[in-house]
Parts: C-alpha cells; sequence; structure tokens
C-alpha cells in the first residue's frame, strides 16, 4: 500500500506541474487524478475494515492506476507538441466568417520556422513583439472600409508562435485595433484580440498596451464620449484590474513592470496615451487620443520612484511603449527623456515641464545617485509603420520602432501579401 500511495502521488505531483498549462484537457484531467484518488481512498477504507486486497487483486489495481496515468501523459505530450494548435489551424481552414483566421498559408512556412527558432540559454531574453495590427471586424478584410487586410490571421500566427519559442513575455503593443466604430464593436473586437492572442496552454505573460487607435476617441466619431471606450472599458479588456502574471501595476494602470528575475531583467510597458480623460460641457473629451501622446505626471513619478527602483544595478531594463518619442504631439516626452537619462547616468534630476495646462510637471524628483550608473537595453515603439532605428535621443541606447500589419492603404505594405515577407 505504501508503494502503491507512493506512485501515485509522484505521478500527482509531476501531472499537476504540467497540467497548470493545458487548460483545455483541465476537466479530463481532473476526472483522471480523482478516479486515482477515490481507487487510492477504497484501498485504504478496505484496509481499515481488514479486508487486505489479494495479490491478484493489487496488481489489478496498479495496472488500472498505471494505464490512466499513461493514457493522461500521452494526452499532455499531444498537447505540448501543438496538436492542438494544428486542430485549430486545420479549423480555420472552413470558416467562412473568418472567425478564426486562417491556417498558416505554405508560403509563409520558412519565415515562420525562421522566426520561431530562437535560442533558450541563461543569458537570453526571449519577447515576441507585434504593433499597429489595426485589426477591424465589421468589414470585409480587404475592402476600403477595413484598415488592416490580414490581422487576424496576423494574431493567429504570433499566437501559434509564442506557442512554439515559450518566450519570457509576449507583448501586443498599441493600435491592436482599429478604432473605426462604435463603443460596443470596439469592446468586443479588444476581447476577440485579446482571445486570439491568449489562445489554449499559453504560458507566456501576456500584456496589451494601448495606442492612439485602441480607445476610438477621435474616430467614433470625434470626440464623443459615450461613443468610445472609456479608461475602465480599456483596463477591463486588457486585465490589469487583476494582474495575471505577477506585474506590478500603479493600482490597476495601463501601465506596468514585470520582472524577469532568473536574468535579471525588467521589462516595463508605459501607456503613451495618458492624458486625462475629462470632458467639456458638450460630452466631448478635452483630449484627442487619436491625434495626440502624453505621460501623465502619476506615471512618471511611478516610473521613477517605483519602476527604477532595482534590486541592484546589476539588473537591466527594456521599455515598450506606442508612441516614438518623436512623435509631434507628445505631452512630457521630453521629461521621460530625462528620466531615462538620469537613470544610466546614476544621478538625479529635478523636472518642471508646462507641456499643457492639464499635465503640468512641478519639481518632480528622479534620485538614482545611490543605486549606481544602470542599464537600459532599449526602447520598443510602434506608430509610424515602418522600421528605423535611433542611437542618438538616449545617448546610445536604441530607441528601435517596427512597422505595422499589412495595410490596405500602404502600397509598400500591400505588395508583401501572400509572399514569404509578410
Amino acid at each position: 500500500v505504501a508503494e502503491l500511495k507512493k506512485i501515485v502521488d509522484e505521478k500527482i505531483n509531476e501531472i499537476t506541474d504540467l497540467m497548470t498549462t493545458l487548460n483545455q484537457t483541465n476537466t479530463a484531467t481532473l476526472g483522471e487524478l480523482n478516479s486515482a484518488k477515490t481507487a487510492l481512498s477504497a484501498l485504504e477504507e478496505k484496509i481499515k475494515q481488514d479486508g487486505l486486497f489479494t495479490q491478484g487483486e493489487a496488481e489489478e489495481f496498479k495496472n488500472s492506476v498505471k494505464s490512466d496515468l499513461e493514457n493522461l501523459f500521452s494526452d499532455a505530450k499531444k498537447s505540448m507538441e501543438n496538436q492542438t494548435v494544428n486542430d485549430f489551424s486545420s479549423l480555420a481552414v472552413t470558416d467562412p466568417q473568418n472567425m478564426y483566421a486562417e491556417a498558416m498559408p505554405t508560403y509563409f512556412d520558412d519565415t515562420f520556422n525562421h522566426a520561431t527558432n530562437v535560442p533558450h540559454e541563461d543569458n537570453i531574453v526571449n519577447i515576441a513583439f507585434i504593433t499597429d495590427n489595426h485589426h477591424q471586424e465589421d468589414a470585409h478584410p480587404w475592402s476600403k472600409y477595413s484598415y488592416s487586410g490580414k490581422s487576424l490571421e496576423h494574431y493567429q500566427w504570433f499566437a501559434q508562435g509564442t506557442l512554439r519559442t515559450k518566450p519570457d513575455v509576449a507583448i501586443a503593443n498599441g493600435d491592436n485595433i482599429n478604432g473605426d466604430t462604435y463603443r460596443p464593436t470596439l469592446i468586443w473586437t479588444t476581447m476577440h484580440v485579446w482571445a486570439m492572442l491568449s489562445t489554449v496552454y499559453l504560458k507566456t505573460a501576456l500584456f496589451m498596451l494601448p495606442g492612439n487607435h485602441d480607445s476610438g476617441v477621435g474616430q467614433t466619431p470625434k470626440l464623443v464620449a459615450k461613443n468610445a471606450m472609456t479608461e475602465n472599458d480599456l483596463k477591463n479588456a486588457y486585465h490589469t484590474v487583476k494582474p495575471l502574471y505577477g506585474e506590478v501595476r500603479n493600482g490597476d494602470s495601463l501601465y506596468f513592470y514585470k520582472d524577469l528575475t532568473d536574468k535579471k531583467v525588467r521589462v516595463i510597458g508605459l501607456n503613451s496615451s495618458d492624458m486625462p480623460w475629462t470632458t467639456d460641457t458638450q460630452g466631448n473629451y478635452v483630449h484627442n487620443r487619436l491625434e495626440e501622446a502624453g505621460f501623465s505626471v502619476n506615471q512618471l513619478k511611478w516610473l521613477a520612484n517605483v519602476a527604477l527602483k532595482l534590486p541592484d544595478n546589476s539588473w537591466q531594463v527594456v521599455f515598450f511603449f506606442h508612441h516614438p518619442l518623436s512623435t509631434s504631439t507628445f505631452y512630457n516626452a521630453q521629461a521621460l527623456i530625462d528620466i531615462i537619462k538620469a537613470f544610466k547616468n546614476g544621478v538625479s534630476v529635478v523636472i518642471n515641464r508646462s507641456d499643457v495646462d492639464d499635465m503640468q510637471i512641478v519639481g518632480l524628483k528622479a534620485d538614482f545617485t545611490t543605486q549606481g550608473a544602470g542599464t537600459v537595453i532599449g526602447v520598443f515603439n510602434g506608430h509610424y509603420h515602418a522600421d528605423s532605428q535611433d542611437f542618438t535621443t538616449l545617448n546610445g541606447t536604441p530607441i528601435v520602432i517596427t512597422d505595422a500589419s499589412l495595410s490596405n492603404s500602404i502600397g509598400e505594405q500591400l505588395k508583401r501579401r501572400n509572399t514569404p515577407n509578410e
């Protein structure tokens, strides 16, 4: 009995660890485990009643448990080998409403295999990154009324890439939807994007950051507050109210940091659309989020006093936010630059700025003298729909701007459609 109990306990521990990532098979898993526990309880009860197993009964019980566990491990192995993902893609082929996008096309196989063949070592951090996908659900994918023709497919392929590579973090960096519709559809579309990205068995920590299109403000139509997503709508859709992956937020903020402790890297995601959500007497928003960008004073204080205070300066940080710092109307962008430079140099800076009346900064101190000089791996943005790098703004730290998904209105992007470069 002790031997059998040890076998069952060891297997239960192994399976429990493995199955935390296998949500779809969770019901079957619990059934198998409960079956084993029930059988063990029956055995213990029989012992209490002096009704010991015969050798034959004990052997039959052992074989039954072994068979159940072997079947469970077989199912788990299939899931870990992305069998479910393959079935998911096959299902998409027969989907006339484009609800699940299309299967991975053969022309993209080599590119996908190359992009997902990444090393995993102690000193390597892997971050999956997608930006400016502009998904829109209320128009035919290739009509003039839809911004991006293959956004849903690209989200699906991105999710499949995370399943294959198991990166440390996955980030959707803004303009995750196109925003050119009304509030109910905006909410549904954002929820659909989250569902596509956090597909079955996704173990990677997934974060979405807002861009200038995501709320619909400035588009749905104009600045009418009741037609667009609210700040709380975005927080609910981006799952910030209750952090899912151990990230640290400022309350339920749309910005965060996530520590990769074993790599000594802090991933910082900022909200570059952090203007006040105030309305005028007509019920219209004061700030046009489609045309403006900004960091609030509260966010910058949190950055200087919380996010950039590291366990020690052997740690490194990497930044993600939607708008490049060179964006034309970007309130308090220079304040962020000043904070990052002070962090890099291990010095103190006091910031006063009056970029706009309702976002003035008075006496914001960022002090890193005790911590010492820090390392910024890079800053990653989208928004411009083009690839570029800038090493001058942050004195040698790379600012990397990444191209968008396929747009129906940008010829150079459309030329990549249905090619290995898509």
